[in-house]
């Protein structure tokens, strides 16, 4: 069988070596860099220079560098170890997909019927015959129709990274995961940052009282969140120096900010338009591949995963969807994750986790559930990290299965697959509590919670 897999990011390149394991004939199609935009402008660059940027605000706070502002030749330092870790992980892959026997094709793919496409590269045209299709070719930027968006220091995630001074003021346009994850970056190295969002809170679709305990130590750390605000225009200044930002209130009022320069992220659209679909017959809606569970299109044996099928835009999900995509092809049981089972975080400082319901949904659905709730100020490796936050538990009465566990803190990105694998296997807060733990960890929240849940807490008083 052969299979054609357009587009090389985490989902893609992930179809294409579990098929060619498998024994198929697989030709991948990418058009710019294998790896796609996690590896090369989103997940992997933005968590080196938050990683450098973690790393300097302690530095700051012990007094051992001079701050609050990152020297230009230190920045120049962080972009070039974060640049070497792209391009180690990006060989990676290529070695990898060598080794695997994968075909890799240079170019963009056109449909031109259910069985084949069309790659073109420059001035080269070829076609390629497929057996089975799996569409992976991601998300793009999100354009805001702000006047002035195209001016001179406005940028987008796939721009930004690549800054070559700090600016003095910083304003994020968008306070969803990536706008909170620049403002964090950036507030670390003592820039100015003033994050504006359309909505009534930052994080609109993430636990409420998790995202406002985030929202008391982003704002801690001097980063502005103006909510339920819409910037109207962007100008720049009579002498070419710095951007205006003019923003409206949802009541009414008006008022600018200055800022050196601006970060547009307002969220990523599926990136479908050029494929030519049609011409397969796959059904789209609003620009998004329709898929069943078994992540086929409206033509069986073509299917498409990740950003460009899946409402969870996250790179993990798309990977997850790899596997369900190509065991299916080959014969295989197996669905998509229920999306309460797809973890997600923001690598802010502090971090923010979390996977399954809700407080909110538990209500939607009806549930008798109550929550539990563990401070971090309680939690020493926290207290060492010098971070606050909260562990919230969710989980139903009677049965006492865990519904949903939502984090703020040190290391949370990392603690949260063990909330994960809890939910997959329906643990309850009982179970939950008979785990050891090791001391001292940010994982003893969850423990704790699951304690307080049992009505024995340990390291916070115990309600009457």
């Amino acid at each position: 069988m052969h299979v054609l897999v357009v587009g090389g990011g985490p989902g893609g390149y992930t179809a294409a070596l579990q098929a060619a394991h498998s024994g198929q004939s697989v030709t991948l199609v990418e058009r710019r860099s294998v790896g796609g935009t996690c590896l090369h402008l989103g997940c992997i660059p933005t968590k080196s220079l938050l990683e450098t940027a973690s790393a300097w605000q302690r530095a700051v706070e012990r007094g051992w560098v001079a701050g609050p502002a990152m020297p230009p030749s230190d920045w120049q330092g962080a972009q070039a170890r974060k640049e070497g870790t792209v391009q180690q992980l990006a060989g990676g892959v290529q070695s990898l997909l060598r080794q695997a026997g994968v075909r890799v094709v240079r170019g963009d793919a056109r449909f031109a019927s259910p069985t084949d496409v069309v790659v073109v590269d420059g001035q080269e045209t070829h076609t390629i015959k497929f057996d089975c299709a799996i569409v992976a070719t991601g998300s793009r930027v999100a354009w805001p129709s702000i006047p002035g968006a195209s001016e001179r220091g406005v940028f987008t995630s796939d721009t930004l990274l690549g800054i070559s001074q700090l600016p003095r003021r910083f304003a994020v346009v968008g306070g969803g995961v990536v706008g909170l994850e620049f403002a964090s970056l950036f507030r670390q190295l003592g820039v100015q940052v003033e994050v504006i969002e359309f909505a009534d809170d930052i994080l609109p679709r993430f636990d409420r009282r998790t995202v406002r305990a985030l929202a008391a130590q982003l704002g801690a750390q001097g980063i502005s969140v103006r909510t339920g605000a819409a910037v109207q225009s962007i100008q720049r200044g009579a002498s070419g120096d710095g951007l205006t930002l003019e923003v409206q209130e949802h009541e009414g009022a008006r008022s600018t900010f200055q800022a050196d320069a601006v970060l547009l992220a307002v969220g990523r659209v599926p990136n479908t338009d050029g494929l030519k679909l049609q011409a397969a017959g796959v059904e789209l809606d609003r620009g998004r591949i329709v898929v069943n569970p078994q992540c086929q299109t409206s033509v069986p044996h073509i299917y498409a995963i990740g950003d460009c099928a899946n409402p969870m835009m996250v790179a993990h999900a798309a990977m997850d969807d790899a596997r369900v995509a190509v065991n299916h092809l080959l014969g295989h049981p197996g669905a998509r994750k229920n999306r309460w089972l797809v973890p997600q975080c923001v690598f802010s400082s502090p971090e923010l986790a979390t996977v399954g319901m809700t407080e909110q949904e538990a209500e939607q659905e009806a549930l008798d559930f109550t929550v539990s709730e563990f401070p971090m100020a309680a939690n020493g490796r926290s207290l060492i990290a010098g971070t606050d936050g909260l562990c919230r538990v969710i989980w139903e009465r009677g049965s006492g299965v865990i519904l949903g566990v939502h984090m703020v803190g040190p290391h949370v990105t990392e603690v949260i697959h063990e909330a994960a694998l809890g939910l997959e296997l329906e643990v309850t807060v009982r179970e939950l509590v008979e785990m050891i733990h090791v001391h001292p960890t940010v994982s003893e929240a969850l423990h704790e919670a699951a304690l307080a849940a049992s009505g024995n807490p340990l390291h916070v008083p115990k309600q009457r």
